[in-house]
């Protein structure tokens, strides 16, 4: 992977681009006056890593830049803030204090909401297998420079890690967290999605498996929460025994562990 800068970068940005090449085995090379499309040229590559003071970004020949931004979620943190609902969280039923793992963190916005929701004295643990996408949004968790105080601190409480769920899992002890989440990319794609097709390209696109829904049963305090479409079959292969749809495209299964408490 090839990592660059902007123009007439500061020496910060200069060492986050080379920090980053290193943590993506990839190279750094120096922006000077040259395009990125000469950098492609040059290094015979169709895509690269650009770092700027503020963002890094993937860019890629022929498909749109693919960078962090809290997007839905900070509205989301703001509605639930005015006191309004949240599909995700009626159905995780996450409270003050709870420690979750997000198996599947993605770009992150539904890790966000969780992370609002469980407070400061909980704590979101979101995992992801791609190293390029772990790399772009770890890094944008940590720095992106929201208005909004509550998205700012959501976001600075996740714990990102650069591993398979089902590796991760393995490693708990028995009852050890309280929600386990799983949001897979869908079997049925909504390739609509112009925001999501460039982390198609990069994202595992494994189906979720039987041992990593009887891990997080194993480790779960009160529920296991997978997002799917509701017709995929996959609540059913999974022995999700409740399914609550959010609409037409998407549903979230639910395996409860709390029932009798």
């Amino acid at each position: 992977m090839i990592v660059t800068t902007d123009v007439e970068p500061d020496e910060h940005t200069i060492a986050k681009a080379k920090r980053l090449a290193a943590d993506l085995d990839g190279v750094y090379a120096p922006r000077g006056t040259n395009t990125l499309s000469k950098i492609m040229q040059h290094y015979h590559d169709s895509q690269l890593i650009k770092v700027t003071a503020k963002e890094i970004r993937w860019v890629q020949k022929g498909s749109p830049d693919f960078f962090f931004h809290p997007s839905m979620s900070a509205i989301r943190v703001l509605r639930l803030a005015r006191g309004e609902r949240d599909s995700l969280l009626q159905a995780t039923e996450i409270l003050p204090g709870d420690q979750i793992v997000d198996c599947t963190m993605g770009m992150a916005s539904d890790a966000i909401v969780m992370s609002y929701a469980a407070g400061s004295q909980g704590r979101v643990t979101a995992l992801e297998s791609s190293r390029l996408i772990y790399t772009l949004v770890s890094e944008g968790l940590r720095v992106y420079d929201e208005a909004e105080p509550d998205v700012t601190e959501a976001m600075r409480r996740i714990q990102c890690l650069n591993i398979h769920h089902l590796d991760y899992l393995r490693s708990l002890p028995d009852q050890s967290v309280d929600v386990v989440y799983f949001d897979p990319m869908f079997r049925q794609p909504e390739m609509e999605s112009a925001a999501l097709n460039p982390l198609r390209s990069m994202a595992n696109p494994d189906s979720i498996s039987s041992e990593s829904v009887e891990e997080a049963v194993r480790v779960a305090r009160k529920r296991i929460v997978m997002k799917e479409k509701p017709s995929s079959g996959e609540f059913q292969r999974l022995g999700f025994d409740q399914v609550i749809r959010t609409g037409n495209k998407t549903a979230y299964g639910v395996i409860r562990k709390d029932e009798s408490s």
